[in-house]
């Protein structure tokens, strides 16, 4: 592969989902295209700033970002993976949920008891760290920010850590990185299910390079591939359509009315 233009790949997904996880993808997708793969991720945001032009030639091709951030892309397709968790709730689909938590010893039992306290959001890109715990106040009534305070901690495990400090009074958590992390607080409510976060590419990309990707994520796991998924709490990938994120674009759009 040597003179052969690289692929950019890039994840907006670690560390809540291990780096490992990403690496063997990078790996997958260079035996796929037979082109190197150069990964790098963003560390402090689960996609994109709205109006940023990551995708393009000569700039990101592939990438791994939150649902709620890929449906506002304009420069994006959906290759149509994303990965399936192991969990049992998500029955072998490739869906997960956002696991609010609270300290053992809280009083909080429910979404509405939030009202006056802190909560840890991952950021203001993530479904399962900030819009899901939106989507959940609004259902009762209350309103983040004026009835509950966002405490934007940049990541899932930093939002962790923020509880068993006892810093904030609840958390906003993927239920993946909470399965791999279960005994810090306790889950009052999971929210959700929601679609899993799906690989894209830039629409600058061939329909046959996408198509390249998609199938050889689709086949059969290999023995690393299977002891990488398991060690970051999932069990494989699984194929997604738009009509899957339907319903997070339209709780979207309602929201920003």
């Amino acid at each position: 592969m040597s003179g052969t233009p690289s692929v950019r790949f890039r994840s907006w997904l670690v560390p809540g989902i291990d780096l490992s996880v990403f690496e063997y993808s990078a790996r997958r997708m260079e035996t796929a295209l037979g082109r190197p793969v150069e990964l790098d991720v963003v560390s402090d945001r689960s996609g994109p700033e709205d109006g940023d032009q990551d995708f393009g030639p000569g700039a990101v091709d592939f990438g791994w970002m939150c649902s709620t951030a890929f449906v506002r892309q304009t420069d994006v397709d959906l290759v149509g993976v994303a990965w399936v968790p192991d969990d049992g709730d998500s029955h072998g689909e490739p869906r997960y949920f956002s696991d609010l938590i609270v300290p053992h010893d809280s009083p909080v039992t429910h979404v509405a008891a939030l009202r006056g306290r802190r909560v840890a959001c991952n950021d203001e890109a993530s479904l399962s760290g900030f819009y899901a715990l939106r989507f959940a106040l609004e259902d009762v009534g209350l309103v983040m920010g004026r009835d509950v305070e966002a405490v934007l901690t940049g990541g899932h495990l930093r939002s962790l850590e923020e509880i068993s400090a006892g810093t904030v009074d609840a958390a906003a958590v993927d239920s993946v990185t909470r399965c791999t992390h279960p005994g810090v607080g306790r889950v009052i409510a999971r929210l959700g299910p929601f679609p899993t976060q799906p690989l894209v590419a830039g629409v600058h990309v061939s329909q046959d390079d996408q198509r390249l990707v998609r199938d050889f994520f689709l086949s059969d796991l290999d023995d690393e591939g299977r002891r990488v998924l398991e060690s970051a709490g999932l069990v494989g990938f699984a194929a997604v359509s738009e009509s899957d994120y339907l319903g997070v674009r339209g709780r979207l759009a309602s929201a920003s009315n």
